[in-house]
């Protein structure tokens, strides 16, 4: 059942017409795995190169900040949320003013168990409403979008630890 709820939602991002988004071309479900087809991205994942390079200058995390959230604010004009804005869902490609950022794995992200309940992503990237299994919007795609510009200034994540440690101080703790 979750698995063909991602495949609807994978299937949204043929409406999401952004060069800042990679389309997915079809989308299966197949012995309980789920398959999809996209298109190839020639470039980096934005994940890799923070690992590398730590913290970003600040014009180069404006310029890569500023074609994430056209691509994202695209996404949200045609209804479609990403809840899952993280590094390795951003790929940094060459572009022709310099580097350009493509939007890959909406709605993808690994299940854990988070006090007890099963949750779909990153609980270090993912907006409240998300660890709580309540309904997200797109507020908590702003939310994951500010979780990974702090990462790019300060090369290290918001909040750190365990699943439950980290669910615990995105829902308690003051943000950096």
């Amino acid at each position: 059942r979750a698995a063909e709820a991602i495949r609807r939602h994978m299937l949204k991002t043929v409406n999401a017409r952004h060069p800042g988004i990679v389309p997915v071309h079809a989308v299966a479900v197949r012995e309980d795995r789920l398959l999809i087809v996209r298109d190839r991205v020639e470039g980096e994942r934005l994940e890799d190169l923070l690992a590398r390079e730590g913290a970003l200058p600040a014009a180069r995390v404006v310029a890569l900040a500023t074609g994430i959230c056209e691509a994202l604010a695209q996404a949200h004009k045609t209804g479609l949320l990403h809840l899952q804005i993280r590094a390795s869902n951003v790929f940094v490609v060459p572009g022709d003013g310099g580097e350009e950022t493509r939007l890959i794995d909406f709605g993808l992200g690994p299940m854990r168990k988070v006090s007890g309940r099963p949750v779909l992503g990153d609980v270090a990237t993912m907006a409240p409403e998300q660890i709580e299994s309540r309904v997200p919007s797109f507020k908590s795609d702003i939310f994951s979008t500010g979780l990974l510009l702090y990462r790019m200034i300060v090369g290290s994540p918001a909040f750190s630890g365990t699943d439950d440690e980290l669910a615990k101080s995105v829902a308690t703790r003051p943000l950096p």
